[in-house]
């Protein structure tokens, strides 16, 4: 069985870090290596309870919790937004476990900035678990605000599984979403795993109303909201594999993650042929080999910063497939344009018109046809008689 550790130590500036509880040492100390002030976070819901119980965390102003009491330390019952433990200026691990019993651990330790610390109705730390609406009201939280999800659920596979539903957001908002934790510097441009509005692939961006159902599987991730957004997440695994989409336009996503198969994902797009459209995908990713089909074809080697792909064409049906990349993760955003209704051809020729429908004779070739029946009838009529 494969549990890939995705943060042994993730380590940015301004003292941040994401800590594996094994990490920490058994039966005895370890410094957190960052300066105060600063907030702690604990996600561990696949540990258990009783080993919680026996690791503390103890700041220089004698304030004691265990990582049992973080671990639940939050706003309200029954949620998973998590209340920040703030330490001054520095703290301690303690663990009365042994070696085998720390290694046993699954879950982290979240150690924020100062800022981060301070911006006391800007920035939320969830530990995803049941199913919960995440509503940011513009107008009553403020314009920005910085989520972070973790994630340490390993019951079920594929591992750390988070899905996205229920999506509401409004004309004129912004959404990003970007693997790991926030710093408190600005991200690279075009790093971000999934937005709303979309880059597209000219360089412009499009608002999409309608967003569909998706699954992230990473210890932590975070979403950066600009005048509000609303959704339901929940940890479990959707599967994108034969999923059908809801709307004619409208952007969705796709991830492969580290340590997972390699597999071809098919979308159903529900095209109406007797529309044109746009058919379009940004890829992010690392040590992977992706390549899309359906509306056409295209092969790419993902990097850090998104790479676009885009067909002025829409099928009923869109492909994502990884080859020789199980090491490797790859997390795609697709969207849909739906155009404008397409027009059947019309072919003019002398006399007469022909379209799709058949084909139409004009006024000068039907007076022609009526004056040649005239002269005929009186003619037939004689014979007869």
């Amino acid at each position: 069985m494969i549990i890939p550790v995705f943060f042994a130590l993730f380590a940015v500036c301004n003292s941040q870090k994401l800590l594996d509880l094994k990490s920490f040492n058994a039966g005895g100390d370890t410094k957190i290596d960052a300066t105060g002030p600063y907030s702690i976070y604990v996600s561990a819901s696949s540990d258990d309870d009783a080993l919680l119980k026996q690791i503390s965390v103890k700041t220089s102003d004698n304030q004691v919790k265990t990582l049992f009491d973080l671990k639940n330390h939050k706003i309200l019952v029954n949620t998973g937004l998590l209340q920040p433990f703030a330490v001054t200026t520095s703290a301690v691990v303690t663990s009365t476990l042994n070696q085998n019993q720390m290694n046993q651990l699954k879950g982290y330790l979240y150690v924020t900035t100062a800022k981060q610390l301070q911006n006391t109705k800007g920035f939320l730390v969830y530990d995803v678990g049941a199913s919960e609406k995440i509503q940011i009201s513009a107008g009553i939280m403020p314009d920005d605000v910085t989520i972070v999800f973790l994630n340490t659920n390993y019951k079920v596979q594929p591992y750390q599984p988070s899905t996205i539903s229920a999506w509401v957001q409004a004309e004129g908002s912004s959404v990003n979403i970007y693997e790991g934790i926030p710093t408190d510097a600005d991200e690279n441009k075009d790093s971000q795993i999934f937005s709303n509005p979309v880059t597209l692939s000219g360089g412009t961006s499009k608002f999409f109303p309608a967003v569909e159902i998706f699954s992230l599987n990473l210890g932590s991730f975070y979403v950066k909201s600009h005048k509000g957004v609303q959704f339901v997440i929940e940890s479990s695994f959707t599967d994108m594999d034969n999923y059908f989409t809801t709307s004619r336009t409208t952007t969705g996503f796709y991830m492969k993650p580290i340590a997972s198969p390699d597999k071809k994902v098919t979308i159903h797009t529900g095209h109406d042929n007797n529309f044109n459209g746009t058919t379009g995908v940004n890829v992010v990713g690392n040590s992977a080999n992706f390549a899309v089909t359906g509306p056409g074809n295209w092969a790419v080697t993902p990097s850090t910063i998104i790479q676009p792909w885009s067909v002025a064409t829409i099928a009923d049906t869109l492909s994502f497939e990884t080859t020789n990349s199980v090491a490797g993760e790859v997390f795609v955003q697709y969207y849909l344009i739906e155009g404008a209704q397409n027009i059947p051809t019309t072919t003019s020729l002398p006399g007469r018109s022909t379209t799709a429908r058949g084909v139409q004779t004009t006024t000068k070739s039907t007076a022609t046809v009526q004056f040649l029946t005239s002269m005929l009838i009186p003619v037939i009529g004689a014979r007869i008689i």
